[in-house]
């Protein structure tokens, strides 16, 4: 997982990506997702408090027994995950780009997250 954040009057966190790990053990009655779940609502609960300049991990590998989902797939597998976060009370909110647009009046209104893939 690759993520940026940026501590503004606005706290944003972008997850750049993410990717299954083909570390992890499959327990009876676990699904895979409900561990990716796990996985980013403990780094939203983490962001929530003061966080240490320092490591950065990324696994960019993707399991060949993993199949890709296509791009509305993907959006609705996030939507929901980040539903189920704030359901969870672990996020206050979220939204995206697009949606947040009407908030962005001008060009210097659009958080720049330094270092991000996007930017």
């Amino acid at each position: 997982m690759s993520t940026r954040e940026l501590i503004s009057e606005e706290k944003w966190c972008v997850i750049d990506y993410i990717d299954s790990l083909p570390y992890f053990e499959r327990f009876d009655g676990v699904q895979k997702k409900e561990i990716h779940h796990l996985h980013i609502h403990s780094y939203y609960e983490y962001m929530g408090e003061s966080t240490q300049m320092g490591d950065d991990y990324v696994f960019n590998i993707h399991p060949f027994d993993q199949p890709f989902l296509d791009p509305p797939q993907l959006i609705a597998w996030y939507q929901k995950l980040l539903k189920d976060g704030q359901d969870k009370k672990i996020l206050a909110g979220f939204t995206n780009f697009k949606d947040a647009r009407d908030r962005l009046q001008k060009p210097v209104d659009i958080p720049v997250f330094v270092g991000s893939l996007w930017f």
